[in-house]
């Protein structure tokens, strides 16, 4: 897949379309040396790219997102049919960049290196490669052309090997216990639990007397204050009851009222008997809503008096049964009995828990015996693998060599180092009339290395007609390793057909780089020369 355009909702962004081919973004500062290269925007359009591709988390856009909180970006690509696709991303997608939808082998993160990532004494394992060598070594092993499933295999199964060894040692020093013979240890720790308690019981016994009467005491105290709350609850539900029961008639009957005006000779008028009707309906509402209060206190004061009721009968039967206890003259026998018994069983149980720390690392040992044995088929798998699948890698060697040597002068190549553990190392070494050197331990060379590296790569694992990514690459080498470094570039992607994308700092660049090559320039003479055209 190829970069068509990176685009922002933000008017003032500055919107990026990228050649088909080689793109460059340019810096350019009025500051001095050691600060020129930064804040300008050129690594940000790198992080941007990442951000809305992959797992970024976007830190690096927060100023941008307080100042805009809704905004998004957007990557447009195109497959190696020329089908254009489009993902954007917000500051409230949380997950990570849609790219891993896409169907391909390629692992699209290895091809974006920052310009911090090329003076690594080890050019392959990049920073973002985090853990052990079981997460990032079997990635970076498919890439280079092999099987990575056979290494992460082999890796995994050391793990699991190294996992058993330090368990097994753990057992050892510290004796601990495991879950066997548990039928007989539960059963046993159950008595155990039993006897505890009954232990506590008789201890409490053995309290002296002034003790024992302080808490019987305190014991009838909390009964007659609980008595006496019941007492006071229980005349006050016969109270509602009998309010209910005898509420008074709201009943008004006209009629007999009108019988009475007519035997006085009194004329009663339509507008008093309405008003007589209306008191009526006033008296049966008073009684209606006085009987929802009476019924809604009731229910609350039993509850209170039910729940006091059950303390009742807990205080008094713990009364009951420290009475009880008080009676006997045997606890002083009993506590002995139990006491013994108590011994005889932690006893078996460290015997049985004892057992079971020699039959676990018997076991583990099998487990170990049996993991080594697979260790070791996997091992010989591995090292044939690496041996005679070199078809892919052999390649991705020789597009380095000539990197190096195109642009360095310097013959060098990546060496596959076979471990005694059956692991293994990816190496670069470099030669002089055959004789091993140290040239790639210095800086332009580490760079110019890394960056080959990945070039190789893409070249030959380039199924997608993929981009990469190199951000200030020939930023610190001199002008001749730059231009040359160019040069095989713009060669190696017509070759092979994949993207390059790189930034460098504008007085940095060679003379073959065209104007057409340069696709977006940024600078800090104006805000406006500033990737979101203001400083942030």
């Amino acid at each position: 897949m190829k970069l068509v355009n990176l685009t922002s909702d933000i008017n003032t962004f500055k919107s990026i379309k990228f050649n088909d081919d080689f793109s460059v973004i340019t810096g350019e500062s009025q500051k001095k040396e050691d600060s020129r290269s930064h804040n300008l925007g050129k690594t940000t359009v790198v992080k941007i790219i990442e951000y809305v591709l992959f797992s970024d988390s976007g830190g690096f856009l927060k100023k941008i997102k307080e100042k805009f909180p809704d905004s998004a970006f957007s990557v447009k690509y195109k497959d190696k049919n020329d089908n254009e696709f489009e993902f954007s991303r917000d500051f409230h997608r949380r997950e990570n960049g849609s790219i891993k939808e896409v169907q391909t082998s390629i692992e699209y993160e290895y091809f974006i290196r920052y310009q911090d990532e090329f003076d690594l004494e080890n050019g392959f394992r990049k920073p973002s490669f985090r853990g052990g060598d079981l997460l990032w070594k079997p990635r970076l092993i498919g890439l280079l052309g092999f099987n990575e499933n056979i290494l992460s295999e082999k890796l995994t199964l050391n793990k699991e090997i190294n996992d058993i060894e330090n368990v097994i040692e753990t057992i050892r020093k510290a004796e601990i216990k495991f879950e066997s013979h548990r039928a007989e240890i539960d059963k046993l720790s159950q008595e155990k639990e039993i006897i505890l308690k009954s232990i506590d019981s008789l201890k409490f016994i053995e309290t002296d007397n002034a003790d024992i009467e302080i808490i019987i005491n305190e014991l009838d105290k909390e009964i007659s204050e609980l008595k006496s709350k019941s007492y006071t609850y229980k005349k006050e539900i016969e109270k509602i009851n009998s309010s209910l029961d005898n509420s008074l008639s709201y009943k008004i009957d006209v009629k007999d009222i009108k019988r009475v005006f007519s035997e006085v000779k009194l004329y009663f008028e339509k507008q008093l008997e309405k008003d007589f009707n209306d008191l009526e309906l006033f008296y049966r509402n008073i009684y209606e809503n006085r009987s929802v209060v009476l019924n809604k206190i009731l229910e609350e004061r039993k509850a209170v008096f039910s729940e006091i009721q059950n303390k009742l009968q807990q205080i008094d039967s713990q009364r009951s049964y420290r009475l009880k206890e008080l009676s006997k003259d045997d606890s002083k026998k009993k506590y002995k009995e139990l006491y013994d018994r108590l011994i005889v069983i932690e006893k078996r149980i460290s015997f049985l828990e004892r057992d079971l720390v020699k039959e676990n690392i018997q076991e583990l040992e099998k487990q170990l015996s049996k993991k080594q044995t697979e260790s070791f088929i996997s091992s010989a798998k591995l090292s044939n693998h690496i041996d005679n699948d070199r078809e892919i890698f052999n390649k991705i060697n020789s597009v380095y060599s000539l990197i190096m040597k195109d642009v360095m002068n310097i013959q060098a190549e990546i060496i596959i180092e076979k471990k005694s553990t059956g692991n293994v190392d990816l190496l670069l070494k470099s030669y002089r009339n055959n004789i091993e050197t140290e040239e790639l331990k210095g800086d332009t060379a580490k760079r110019i290395s890394s960056a080959a590296i990945d070039i190789a790569i893409r070249s030959i694992q380039n199924e997608d007609c993929g981009f990469i990514i190199q951000d200030g690459v020939i930023d610190d080498v001199d002008s001749n390793t730059a231009t040359q470094f160019v040069k095989v570039v713009k060669r190696l992607l017509k070759e092979y057909n994949f993207q390059y994308i790189m930034t460098s700092l504008k007085d940095r660049l060679p003379e073959n780089i065209k104007k057409e090559d340069i696709i977006l320039e940024l600078n800090d003479y104006t805000e406006d020369g500033l990737l979101f055209g203001f400083r942030y």
